[in-house]
């Protein structure tokens, strides 16, 4: 109760406080009576010191010497040898330090206030009786139908049921050009609705949004400690009480309580412990704005520190807006539309890209057909989909599921597949019954910035860049080739995605992985450091370290080169904390440094490491 008291009215208390400190000082210059100027200094102290001690007898509770513990026994101390004005000034500098401390991560961490800032509170709804009303965001479920209007921020991710309209996905993407928007498109919490009007049927609710999950990750990551860190706390523990022993062998040695007092007040590793923390606070943030997910002061230090980039090739690599560019049944022409249907029914229930644009393409095909009924539907990670419909058991996707089943194929067919295959599409076999019923051409888009992210990769100082895919060998080279990427592993199932990332780590080369699909996440959660784009599956995001916004693969770059600058800061605030440290304790075995210069030195540093951990902010 009483740290509460304090906290609410701690920049009240320490001005009151620096104003005794200045009366009294002022008093003592000009007046001859003592009382009240002894009063003044001790008023103060206790105003800015009662807090410091009630924390230091928290640490002692839980067997920790901490820092407080040292200001406090210092301030007993000054007090014991009548330096009033010596212990005021102390404590003084040290809660302005931690106020200021306390200030700069609240700015560091105000990005991510921002967000959650973003979204609304009321929503238009569809009523029972058809009637739109305003209520409440809290009062909307999965289901409903709630409209949006141009200016205002989209509350719930939903799928569109009516109209079109630009949408500005920046709080998630870090694009800031807006996104075009039709019926049947997908919309999300706190993105902004630039023009148009939507009707959005609601998928997604408060936390359960992607907006509101990403908020939860940045804020769990900015908690994350940093090896760094974690070095630096157990650094701590055993530093402080080293300090304790060092003054108590000073008095012992010199019988000089000030001095011994005065190491007290200078050993605090002040600076130390502020400075990782807050480097780690504010590049999390700064990635934040871009739309860049790090999960953690661990991941930041250790994404600098890779030696191989290592990509999935659908979706991440490539646009993943797949067409269909040709088509092959080995069945009369009447039993087409029926496949058709039977293999859409299946393709709908699944998120892959090539089921996307099998869906799409079997629209323009005979779109008008009833969806048939699924069951037992099963995704076999790296092959392909089952499923049944009536008594027949489907079976949709590479040539490997294919081979795994026994799959029959006749002599025609293998002569036509040859032939798509010297086009180096990807091809998508269909078999009804253990038949190979039909069999799709499929090409996909390299994405257009992946070849300057590549360069820029190399350029930064990364060794070996890979491509691994399930596709055959013919269309991943096709792909490799414009990227300028030399190591392509193709055929391969997500275990052997994990394999070869082990095997470059027993090589010695710590890998990133970059993927988007289901298929990636055991590669994902295996690698030195999984990377997910925010257009991929929920499993991709959910294992990997550091999640990108989906609307350009340059962020990786930016998360690169954030990392980088976040570590670097981070290890320029240590230096500068054990520097200054080994200054005061020079200084003051020289008696060039009192306890009050020593004290403002001290506190300064802190704000030094601080302001230098703000340049994150605006560094390009």
């Amino acid at each position: 109760m009483i740290q509460k008291k304090y906290q609410q009215y701690q920049s009240p208390i320490i001005l009151s406080a620096l104003i005794l400190i200045l009366i009294s000082s002022a008093l003592n210059l000009v007046a001859s009576e003592t009382f009240f100027i002894w009063l003044g200094f001790v008023v103060a102290t206790l105003l800015t010191g009662l807090p410091i001690i009630f924390q230091a007898l928290q640490s002692i509770r839980f067997h920790i010497i901490s820092i407080e513990l040292l200001v406090s026994i210092a301030v007993v101390g000054a007090f014991a040898i009548g330096e009033f004005s010596e212990a005021a000034i102390v404590t003084f500098l040290f809660a302005l330090g931690n106020l200021l401390e306390q200030r700069a991560i609240h700015r560091a961490r105000a990005s991510i206030k921002a967000l959650t800032d973003l979204t609304p509170k009321f929503v238009h709804k569809l009523m029972p009786n058809q009637a739109w009303q305003d209520v409440p965001v809290a009062q909307v479920d999965v289901g409903d139908q709630v409209k949006t209007k141009a200016g205002e921020v989209i509350a719930v991710d939903g799928e569109i049921i009516a109209g079109t309209g630009s949408v500005d996905e920046s709080s998630l993407t870090g694009e800031a050009q807006p996104v075009e928007k039709i019926q049947a498109d997908g919309v999300y919490s706190g993105t902004m609705l630039v023009d148009g009007a939507l009707t959005i049927q609601v998928t997604q609710i408060g936390d359960d949004t992607q907006f509101a999950k990403i908020v939860a990750l940045i804020e769990t990551a900015q908690d994350t400690k940093s090896p760094a860190e974690r070095f630096i706390n157990r650094f701590a523990a055993r530093y402080t009480p080293i300090v304790l022993l060092i003054a108590v062998v000073t008095f012992i040695a010199t019988h000089n309580i000030r001095l011994a007092i005065t190491v007290l007040v200078l050993g605090c590793p002040g600076a130390l412990v502020v400075g990782a923390p807050v480097s780690n606070v504010v590049g999390i943030g700064r990635a934040a704005r871009q739309g860049i997910v790090i999960k953690g002061g661990d991941i930041m230090t250790k994404l600098p520190s890779t030696e191989a980039v290592v990509f999935d090739k659908t979706g991440t690599l490539t646009t993943g807006n797949m067409n269909v560019t040709d088509s092959v049944y080995t069945v009369a022409n009447e039993s087409h539309v029926m496949i058709n249907t039977m293999i859409k029914s299946i393709e709908m229930q699944v998120g892959h890209p090539i089921a996307k644009a099998l869906v799409r393409y079997l629209d323009q095909q005979s779109s008008s057909e009833s969806m048939l009924d699924v069951n037992h539907l099963a995704i076999q990670s790296g092959l392909g989909v089952q499923a049944e419909i009536g008594k027949d058991t489907i079976l949709i996707g590479n040539q490997a599921l294919m081979t795994k089943n026994q799959v029959k194929m006749t002599g025609a067919i293998r002569h036509q597949i040859l032939k798509m295959q010297s086009q180096s599409v990807s091809l998508v076999y269909v078999a009804i019954s253990n038949r190979l019923t039909a069999v799709f051409g499929v090409e996909d888009d390299v994405r257009p910035e992946a070849k300057n992210v590549i360069k820029e990769l190399r350029q930064a100082g990364i060794k070996h860049v890979a491509m691994l895919t399930g596709d055959r060998m013919t269309s991943a080279q096709l792909v490799a080739k414009q990227l300028d990427i030399s190591d392509v592993q193709a055929h391969l199932l997500p275990d052997d995605k994990v394999a070869y990332l082990r095997q470059l780590e027993l090589n010695g080369q710590r890998t990133a992985f970059i993927g988007d699909g289901i298929n990636d996440g055991p590669a994902i959660a295996n690698a030195f450091v999984g990377i997910a784009l925010g257009s991929g599956t929920d499993v991709a995001i959910e294992t990997a370290d550091i999640i990108l916004p989906n609307a350009n693969l340059k962020h990786l770059n930016d998360a690169y080169l954030i990392a980088k600058q976040t570590t670097k800061n981070m290890y320029e605030n240590i230096f500068i904390a054990i520097m200054v440290v080994l200054f005061l304790f020079i200084g003051l075995f020289n008696q060039l440094i009192t306890m009050t210069t020593g004290m403002f030195v001290h506190e300064l540093s802190i704000l030094v490491v601080i302001f230098n951990a703000l340049r994150l902010v605006h560094s390009k």
